[in-house]
């Protein structure tokens, strides 16, 4: 396996980690599984652009980590 550090903003990496809680995960297998989902339908930009923006808000994050 390769080690990938990806860094996030504040913001985003705070609404990751109540993701996370909230799941009863760590903060590195949510990512995994949004990163997965990403890739595992299509794999062409179109595609990865389409599931980006499904993607709840920033301020989204912060509601349910709170």
């Amino acid at each position: 396996m390769t080690n990938l550090t990806i860094q996030l903003p504040d913001d985003l990496a705070r609404g990751l980690a109540g993701i996370a809680s909230a799941q009863k995960k760590s903060v590195e297998q949510v990512a995994l599984e949004r990163l997965g989902s990403l890739l595992d339908t299509e794999s062409s930009p179109q595609a990865v652009l389409r599931a980006v923006r499904k993607l709840p808000l920033p301020s989204a994050f912060r509601r349910a980590g709170e």
